[in-house]
């Protein structure tokens, strides 16, 4: 009895097993005929693969070599080595399809995007609804996913709208859950890179009575590298390497995106930022980012803490752009027909159009934002200019940079930054007021102590054609920016600047100034100089440059004390007086104490700067001087007629009592109208008396008695080299039409 219940029970359980397998191979069967003829009516692409295994007793699908073509039914679009997917029969009762697992192994796929959307959006829109009403009830279907896998995948991206192309292989994926339908749905993806190139964790959960969801982000020494296409279709770069550990949590409601609250911490380490001549322009150890709210509704970035260690900029400029201007220049290197033919349709990209959220106009000053804490720690800077006469390179080091409560709409932000310059200079900047300084208020200080000049040679070459072989610099600088206007004093000291061959080959910015003899006459005795440099510019405009505005500045304080270089010397020795000319009287041939005075002041000048020439230039008006002359005349004969005695030369005390003779004089009056006859005035009558060729003659002779006498007291007195003098007057012509001061200008010359 029990042998035959026991063979009963062999003879059903074989039964069942042959039905199962029967059932089975009939299935695996007709699923694979189904598959390879009647995929293109189904999904509108032509899909092969080389064996299905489909048990529906068990809920077991395997599927080997799958691949399916592209619309055109001969581009490849994907290929699988084998899917298998395990539902559970029993939930379907329930209006349940739940799956326990599904595994992925070989796949390859290439995703395209252009203007007419993704190359697989063909089938996803045979399964698109038309209707717009939601199923609610009860009776809803619940998707439930478990234990997904993706092995050894290759995921290839191509964006034919921006010519970007990106490749990801031998990928792995994991989602332990994933739920749709119901009143709750969650999911959990971990994404491993190959080759050491970190983790994807990202867990999300969406609750649909209020539609309400929460993703969670967990980088975990992700390799951004692996993310370059898609990085340089932002950035114009080459490469790009870091690594990027933190947990992010984005919380909000599918009602209103724009309201999504984002907060968490991101870390990123050894940033190595590569232009596409393979030159790191950014390196950075350690970028620390803490979030406290990012909301993009209110436009709001609530920054706790942004440190920064080990930053190390490299900048450069030439004819072409600058780093930061190449950096952001992401141009498509796509076929420029192609390009035209598929954009031609295209809507405008919306640079310039206004920002838009939940479709209304948003104004892009409504930006937010506040950082905390700011940091730098040991950061450096390098600068070249290649649009100088020769290359600029300069180098800042140990920066530091510290900021509390950075502020947007704050009108009281302050960040101070501390540097060092090359040979032991030292920087240090102090900012205040508002972040946007095209239209708020600011106030920078900055202080430079002991800058070699040397180092700064490109950029005075630049500017007035002179490199510098030695000399320090020390600057103090106050900015103060009112709506975007500039309005600074640079108060700077040099100290024994040494100068090289001035450069001819080019137009120097500032213009031709005589930059080494202004450097020369300003120097004291020690070969300091102190000079206060007003600056002022618009900052808003795109012809600005900060560089530029000091240099033609300073230029200007130079250009003045070349044109009144000895005013500058006398200034230099604390002694303000002007020795730019000296007054004098065409009548006059003796020089009074003020006119020895500096005399004696220029003298002692001219024997401290031995490589100036003095230039001393008499002007006077020669039709004024030759009035003077007449009536001077006219009382000296009137004098000589008064004095019994005729002593032949006149004396000084002479020739002071006949310039004390007055017009209205009743002797002298009498005398006049005795000897002189005709019409016009009494300067008229005496020019006629006398001859005006003789009035002339006498004036000029008396002009170069004056300039004999000035050389003659700088060479025998003051021992002066007469090769450094020129004391010469105004030819004829210039000294009728003068109009100024009787006087010696007085300026110098020196071998540029």
């Amino acid at each position: 009895m029990n042998s035959e219940i026991t063979r009963s029970i062999y003879k059903i359980t074989g039964i069942a097993i042959g039905v199962i397998l029967g059932v089975a191979l009939l299935c695996s069967v007709v699923a694979t005929i189904v598959v390879k003829t009647r995929s293109l009516s189904l999904i509108g692409r032509r899909v092969d693969v080389s064996y299905v295994y489909l048990n529906p007793i068990t809920g077991s699908l395997s599927v080997q070599d799958l691949s399916c073509l592209e619309a055109d039914t001969l581009t490849p679009f994907l290929h699988a080595d084998r899917l298998h997917v395990r539902v559970n029969p029993l939930a379907l009762i329930g209006k349940k399809l739940r799956i326990s697992r599904i595994s992925l192994t070989g796949l390859d796929v290439n995703i395209i995007n252009s203007k007419n959307g993704f190359n697989f959006s063909d089938i996803t829109a045979r399964f698109s609804s038309d209707s717009t009403e939601v199923d609610t009830t009860s009776s809803a279907w619940t998707l439930d996913l478990n234990r997904i896998r993706l092995r050894k995948a290759s995921v290839g991206y191509y964006d034919k709208i921006g010519n970007h192309h990106w490749q990801l292989d031998n990928l792995s994926l994991s989602v332990p859950h994933l739920g749709l339908g119901g009143e709750k749905t969650d999911a959990g993806v971990r994404l491993d890179l190959p080759n050491r190139g970190g983790t994807l964790v990202i867990n999300g959960e969406y609750s649909e009575p209020n539609n309400i969801f929460k993703v969670e982000v967990k980088p975990e020494q992700l390799d951004i590298h692996r993310f370059l296409p898609f990085i340089q279709s932002y950035l114009n770069i080459r490469s790009v390497d870091a690594t990027i550990d933190g947990h992010l949590l984005a919380s909000g409601s599918l009602n209103d995106i724009a309201a999504t609250r984002i907060r968490g911490e991101l870390s990123l380490l050894g940033l190595d930022l590569k232009d596409h001549n393979r030159h790191s322009i950014a390196l950075c150890d350690t970028c620390l980012l803490l979030v406290r709210n990012i909301s993009l509704g209110t436009m709001q970035v609530d920054i706790d803490k942004l440190q920064l260690d080990g930053l190390r900029l490299d900048l450069r400029r030439t004819k072409d752009g600058n780093t930061l201007g190449d950096l952001l220049a992401v141009e498509s290197t796509a076929d420029s027909t192609q390009v035209v033919q598929e954009s031609a349709d295209d809507e405008p990209d919306g640079s310039d159009e206004p920002l838009t959220i939940n479709g209304e106009a948003v104004s892009r000053e409504r930006l937010h934002a506040r950082i905390g804490r700011l940091s730098l720690n040991n950061g450096q800077i390098r600068y070249m200019d290649k649009t100088m006469p020769s290359d600029f390179k300069y180098q800042i080091t140990d920066l530091n940079l510290q900021g509390t409560e950075i502020d947007t709409r704050s009108t009281s932000n302050h960040i101070v930054l501390n540097g060092s310059l090359p040979g032991g200079g030292t920087l240090m900047l102090n900012f205040r007021g508002g972040t946007h300084l095209e239209t708020a208020n600011a106030r920078i200080v900055a202080m430079v102590r002991n800058a070699q000049l040397s180092d700064l040679s490109p950029w005075v070459e630049s500017m007035f054609g002179y490199p510098v072989k030695s000399g320090t610099l020390s600057l103090s600088s106050d900015n103060s920016l009112i709506h975007g206007t500039l309005d600074a004093t640079e108060v700077l000291n040099i100290y024994k600047p040494v100068l090289g061959k001035k450069r001819k080959r080019y137009e120097p910015k500032a213009g031709n100034i005589p930059l080494k003899m202004a450097i020369d006459i300003m120097q004291d005795v020690k070969g300091n100089i102190e000079l206060t440099v007003p600056v002022a510019g618009d900052v808003s405009s795109p012809e600005f440059r900060l560089s530029d505005v000091i240099g033609k500045a300073l230029g200007q304080v130079f250009l003045k004390a070349t044109a009144a270089p000895f005013l500058a010397m006398a200034k230099a020795k604390n002694k303000n007086i002007d020795l730019s000319q000296i007054l004098i009287d065409p009548l006059d041939m003796d020089f009074q104490l003020d006119q020895y005075q500096k005399l004696d002041l220029i003298a002692e000048v001219m024997s401290d700067k031995q490589d100036i020439r003095l230039r001393l230039v008499q002007q006077f008006n020669l039709e004024d001087a030759i009035a003077q002359r007449a009536l001077f005349d006219l009382k000296k004969e009137f004098y000589e007629k008064q004095t019994a005695d005729k002593l032949g030369e006149l004396t000084l005390v002479d020739i002071a009592k006949i310039r004390a003779i007055k017009n209205n004089n009743a002797e002298f009056q009498a005398y006049h109208k005795q000897v002189l006859s005709g019409k016009g005035t009494l300067t008229d009558k005496a020019i006629e008396y006398f001859g005006k060729d003789q009035l002339r003659d006498e004036v000029m002779a008396s002009a170069e008695q004056r300039n004999e006498f000035v050389v003659h007291y700088l060479t025998e007195q003051k021992k002066l080299d007469k090769s450094r003098l020129s004391v010469l007057s105004m030819d004829q012509e210039q000294l009728l039409t003068y109009k100024g001061k009787p006087q010696y200008s007085v300026s110098a010359e020196m071998e540029e």
